[in-house]
């Protein structure tokens, strides 16, 4: 048996392993949504699907207007390209966006290798009651009423579960 302080660090740990993989799936849930909107912008891009705003709040004029401009391009022109970097700048927007969650994911996966592996290691019995326990936060109550178990049973496959990690890590 360990000590009560040593099973509730090693609780900790386990309850912080099992946030942190469901805040890789928001992640990794979020790049992808991310991707497909950066694919989109590329599209909107390379077809320069854009909207050019005209004076239509003014009435039917039948004089004769000449546009010119210092810059020798028309309205339309500098509208394009306007709308164009805009479409460029939410581009990079969202690539930057991805580059973040993706690194955000890498510093969890590597934070949280070795309690991966302890995890990998345990019997599918144990890895399914910790997760119950620890991921979805079910009362050892309800764990037994789920696999059929006295709440006892559950209990001490509970404290095998932390003893097992605390012979493989190091707190």
């Amino acid at each position: 048996m360990i000590d009560k302080e040593i099973f509730k660090k090693i609780e900790g740990r386990l309850y912080r392993y099992y946030k942190d993989m469901s805040e890789i799936d928001k992640l990794e849930y979020r790049c992808m949504v991310l991707e497909k909107a950066k694919e989109q912008l590329r599209e909107d891009i390379r077809n320069t699907n854009i909207s050019i705003e005209t004076e239509l709040n003014m009435g039917i004029s039948y004089e004769e207007r000449v546009q010119s401009s210092s810059s020798g391009s028309s309205y339309a022109e500098q509208e394009t390209i306007r709308q164009v970097e805009k479409l460029e700048q939410e581009w990079k927007n969202t690539r930057r966006q991805i580059l973040k969650a993706h690194a955000r994911i890498r510093e969890i996966k590597n934070k949280n290798a070795d309690m991966n592996y302890i995890i990998k290691l345990l019997g599918s019995k144990y890895k399914l009651i910790a997760e119950m326990k620890y991921k979805d936060e079910l009362s050892l109550d309800q764990i037994g009423n789920r696999l059929h178990m006295d709440k006892s049973t559950v209990s001490r496959n509970r404290e095998r579960i932390v003893m097992d990690v605390s012979k493989l890590i190091t707190l």
